[in-house]
């Protein structure tokens, strides 16, 4: 397969690329017991009250309801690609058009009057889905939050403008939606380091990869979810990037300071614990990164490797030239 081509077709499909960013704050109530890693929690809550918002066959599993591909909850939390569609087969699964971030803190308990909240990114079409929020959010306040139900109350409902500042949701019309390739690009030449966040977390072979991440993983793996999510979200053309970005001596890793995390969690909706261990720490990686500078920045938004709804994934750009 041509890389050039793939590149091309790649760099393309970056342009369609559009997001709404909300944020959802509250206080709470009563003491409110959560893990380090909250992105677990509020994914549950959240969840949980949008099914019950929307959901007319409450009891029915998401992957055999009739309903699948024109219900709001499935096309955001359990989004199935139709069997008439191309890529049916080999992305079945696709990622799903929204990621929750959780506020950076690891505190573990939040006690009356504490406030806390996270931020809900919303990909392409599913930014639609915006005006039903403010229904979710009351029956999240109806719900209650963690294994106690903890109770809580909503203070407000923001967006993120890319003037860098926060407004309240409007009653009407829509929140801005911003042009993923419009944010302020930071120029990655030679030598760059990341910061990972969040736990990053790569598969091969559905195994988790514990080894350090070759630059040729990070980019495959960039590569292969935002063209996904330009494609299926954001009306772009498919571009196949499954193939090797055998770079070679190309880009090289500099240094590397990172640690394995483990965090597991129990799913309600699979009765099973799960794995979602990963890398944390920096790395620097140096050589030819002109070509990869643009992909590089938007992985800084859309996060990479496995599970990024839960706002895993995370890494931002810290040191570049």
């Amino acid at each position: 397969m041509d890389i050039v081509k793939v590149k091309i077709g790649l760099d393309s499909a970056l342009e369609k690329i559009n997001y709404t960013k909300l944020r959802l704050k509250f206080r709470a109530i009563e003491e409110i017991h959560t893990s380090e890693y909250k992105g677990s929690a509020f994914r549950g809550c959240f969840g949980e009250s949008f099914r019950r918002v929307v959901c007319r066959y409450p009891g029915a599993k998401c992957e055999k309801c009739q309903l699948l591909h024109n219900c709001k909850f499935g096309k955001l939390y359990a989004a199935h690609l139709n069997r008439n569609h191309p890529l049916f087969g080999f992305y079945t699964h696709p990622p799903r058009p929204y990621i929750i971030i959780p506020m950076e803190s690891r505190e573990r308990i939040f006690r009356h009057g504490d406030i806390f909240f996270f931020d809900l990114v919303l990909i392409g079409s599913s930014a639609n889905l915006y005006s039903i929020i403010p229904d979710v959010v009351k029956s999240m306040v109806e719900t209650g939050i963690g294994t106690g139900h903890s109770k809580f109350e909503a203070i407000s409902i923001e967006y993120y403008s890319p003037n860098d500042l926060w407004y309240p949701l409007p009653a009407l019309g829509l929140p801005d939606t911003i042009s993923i390739c419009k944010v302020v690009q930071k120029p990655i030449n030679k030598r760059v380091t990341l910061k990972f966040e969040t736990p990053v977390r790569f598969l091969k072979e559905k195994r988790p990869h514990k080894e350090v991440p070759s630059f040729d993983l990070l980019i495959d793996r960039l590569a292969m979810r935002v063209s996904l999510l330009s494609h299926l979200y954001c009306s772009s053309e498919w571009v196949n990037t499954a193939c090797s970005f055998n770079l070679g001596d190309s880009v090289k890793i500099k240094s590397e300071d990172l640690d394995w995390r483990n965090w597991a969690r129990y799913s309600g909706t699979k009765g099973k614990v799960q794995f979602y261990d990963g890398h944390i720490g920096e790395i620097t990686y140096e050589g030819d990164l002109k070509p990869w500078s643009k992909l590089l920045n938007i992985g800084s938004i859309l996060h990479t490797g496995s599970t990024a709804t839960f706002g895993l994934g995370r890494y931002s750009i810290i040191n570049y030239e």
